[in-house]
C-alpha cells in the first residue's frame, strides 16, 4: 500500500445523529486560509525556536476538520509536490470540497468523511498536521482523539498546529455564549437559533446605559455579531460544545499524548516581550525559570481568549524555548505589508505603514532601505541577502536581523522556509491563479491570495478577476467590463453597479494593481 493509500484509510465513520453534524450540514461553516498553517511557516517557526523542520517537497500533511477545504486546498495548489488529506464530520462539507478540488484538477489532495474519535493512520505519516478551529468545539472524546492522532501519526521531525480558546480570557466571552444559548434555545433551524441570538443581545445591550465593564462588553460584543457570519456564531455560541482550557491543562493533556508545546503560530504571540510589551519583566520575573509558566502567565495578563500553538514529539523537545535567537533567521525568506508612506514621510525620515500596526519610521538610512525593499517586494519574500541589498557586513546583517524579528513580532511580517514569487501586473495579459479565478467566477466576497489569505472582492474587481486566465489583454477586459456595466449584469447586494463605462479603463488598471498588491497574480 502506498504512502497515499495508507494516507487515505481513514478507520471510521461518522456517528450518527449528531446535532454539531446537522447544523453544519444546514449553514456550512466559512472555509477560509489561516495562514499559519502554511507548512511553509510551520517550518519557519519551528526554526526560529531552534528546531529543524521537514521542507515541504515530498511530504505529506493531514487537517483535522478541515471544513470544505477552504485551508487546504491553497495548500495543495501552492505546493504540488506535497500530499494533502482532510478529514470533516459534515458530509456537506466534503462533497463541496471534493468538488472544488475536481474542478481544479487537483491530484495531490483528498478530502474524506469521518469522525475523528474513531479514525486511525500508520504511526508517522505525516510531517504536518492541523487542527484549526476544532479543538474547543468537540467534546473531550474528540479532543483527546487529535492529540492521539497528532502523538501517533506526526513523524519524528514533524510539526503540529492546534488552536484552541484559552481562559482566563474566554470567561468574558462565555457571558455572550450563555446568554445566546438562553435565548436561542435547543430548537429551530440553525438559522432561526441564529437570529435570535443576535436578537437577544441586541435588545438586552441597547437600554444598557453607561460605561460599567459588563454595558461595555455586552454592546461591543452585540455590535460584532450584527457583522459577523452566521455559521460562526453558530459554531462558536450555540453550539453543543465550547470548552475552553487554560494553557497549562492544554499543555499537560499534549504531554500525556506523546507532544510537546514548542511555541505559538506567531512570533507575535508566542512571548511576552511581542505579546505584551509593557508587562514582560512582570510576566518573567512571576513565571520563574519555567518556560510553560511563562506562557500561563502570559495568558493571566493579556487575557487572550484565543491560541494557536505548535506541537512536536517530546523526545524532540528537552525545553521549551522562553528566548530566540537572532541567527535563528537565517536562511529563510521573509515578506511584510508594508507601503511608503508619503504624507507622514519628512526629510531625512522615511515612514511606512502596515494594515495592522500603524507608522513605522526610519531616520537611519540603511533601516529605511531595507524597510523600502521589502514593501517594494511584498507579497512576494525576500531573503536576508535580499533584504540588506547584498551587504554581508557583520553589522548590516546583525541589524536587518534585529529588524525582521522586530516586524515577525508585531505581525508586520512573516516567515518562511520557501520563496514566493508573485507577478506583477506589468504584463499586457495579467494571470490570476487559478484558485481565486475560479472562486470570484462563483461571485464569492473574498478569494483566497498566494500568500494564503482571504482577499476582499469588490464586485468589479471579482468580474475582472474570473476573467484572467493569461489570455485576455487589457483592451479585452476593459471591453468585458464595459459590456458588464452597460447590461446591468455587474451588481453589489442586488443592485447595479454605478460606474461609467467611460472609465472603465481607469477600472481595469486600478483592479490589476489591486490584485497585485494582494498576491493574486502568478509571476
Amino acid at each position: 500500500m502506498s504512502a497515499e493509500e495508507r494516507a487515505n484509510s481513514v478507520n471510521g465513520a461518522m456517528l450518527g445523529g449528531s446535532r454539531t453534524e446537522a447544523n453544519y450540514d444546514q449553514l456550512p461553516y466559512p472555509s477560509l486560509p489561516f495562514s499559519y498553517t502554511q507548512p511553509s511557516q510551520m517550518a519557519a517557526m519551528a526554526q526560529i525556536f531552534g528546531l529543524e523542520a521537514p521542507r515541504i517537497a515530498n511530504t505529506r500533511v493531514l487537517e483535522l476538520g478541515c471544513a470544505k477545504g477552504g485551508n487546504l486546498i491553497p495548500l495543495a495548489m501552492r505546493f504540488p509536490d506535497t500530499y494533502f488529506l482532510g478529514i470533516d464530520l459534515s458530509q456537506r462539507h466534503v462533497e463541496e470540497g471534493s468538488k472544488r478540488v475536481a474542478e481544479l484538477g487537483l491530484k495531490n489532495i483528498a478530502i474524506r468523511h469521518g469522525d475523528l474519535t474513531r479514525a486511525s493512520f500508520d504511526k508517522h505519516e505525516f510531517e504536518y498536521i492541523i487542527c484549526h478551529g476544532v479543538f474547543s468545539w468537540v467534546p473531550k472524546t474528540a479532543q483527546d482523539a487529535i492529540l492521539r492522532i497528532c502523538g501517533e501519526s506526526l513523524s519524528p521531525n514533524g510539526v503540529a498546529a492546534i488552536s484552541y480558546n484559552v481562559l482566563p480570557g474566554w470567561h468574558m466571552r462565555q457571558i455572550i455564549r450563555d446568554i445566546c444559548l438562553f435565548h436561542a434555545g435547543t430548537t429551530g433551524t440553525p438559522d432561526e437559533r441564529v437570529a435570535k441570538a443576535r436578537r437577544a443581545l441586541t435588545e438586552i445591550a441597547e437600554p444598557l446605559g453607561g460605561a460599567s465593564p459588563y454595558a461595555t462588553l455586552l454592546r461591543n460584543e452585540a455590535q460584532k455579531m450584527t457583522k459577523a457570519a452566521s455559521a460562526y456564531i453558530l459554531g462558536e455560541f450555540l453550539a453543543e460544545n465550547n470548552t475552553p482550557c487554560y494553557f497549562n491543562e492544554f499543555a499537560s493533556r499534549a504531554g500525556a499524548a506523546g507532544l510537546a508545546y514548542l511555541c505559538d503560530g506567531e512570533v507575535s504571540t508566542a512571548l511576552p516581550e511581542y505579546l505584551y510589551p509593557s508587562v514582560e519583566q512582570q510576566i518573567r520575573a512571576m513565571a520563574g525559570d519555567d518556560p510553560l509558566s511563562l506562557q500561563q502567565y502570559s495568558d493571566l495578563f493579556s487575557g487572550r481568549p484565543f491560541r494557536r500553538s505548535l506541537l512536536v514529539r517530546a523526545e524532540r523537545l528537552a525545553r521549551t524555548p522562553s528566548s530566540i535567537d537572532f541567527a535563528q533567521l537565517r536562511g529563510l525568506h521573509f515578506s511584510a505589508n508594508l507601503k511608503p508612506d508619503v504624507a507622514n514621510s519628512a526629510k531625512g525620515k522615511l515612514s511606512f505603514t502596515d494594515a495592522k500596526s500603524g507608522t513605522i519610521s526610519a531616520t537611519d538610512a540603511v533601516i529605511a532601505a531595507m524597510l523600502a525593499r521589502l514593501a517594494a517586494a511584498f507579497p512576494a519574500t525576500l531573503t536576508l541577502d535580499e533584504v540588506t541589498g547584498g551587504v554581508d557586513a557583520p553589522p548590516v546583517i546583525e541589524r536587518a536581523l534585529k529588524l525582521l524579528l522586530g516586524l515577525l513580532g508585531r505581525e508586520q511580517a512573516h516567515a518562511f522556509v520557501q520563496p514566493l514569487h508573485v507577478g506583477r501586473g506589468e504584463t499586457g495579459s495579467p494571470q490570476v491563479w487559478a484558485l481565486a479565478r475560479l472562486e470570484a467566477a462563483t461571485k464569492q466576497p473574498w478569494v483566497t491570495a498566494q500568500h494564503h489569505v482571504a482577499v476582499k472582492m469588490p464586485p468589479a474587481v471579482g468580474f475582472l478577476a474570473a476573467r484572467m486566465d493569461g489570455t485576455r489583454s487589457r483592451q479585452d477586459l476593459t471591453n468585458d467590463l464595459s459590456a458588464a456595466i452597460a447590461s446591468g449584469d455587474l451588481r453589489q447586494g442586488g443592485e447595479r453597479v454605478q460606474l461609467s463605462p467611460a472609465d472603465a479603463e481607469v477600472q481595469v488598471n486600478t483592479a490589476i494593481n489591486y490584485m497585485a498588491r494582494q498576491g493574486l497574480l502568478l509571476a
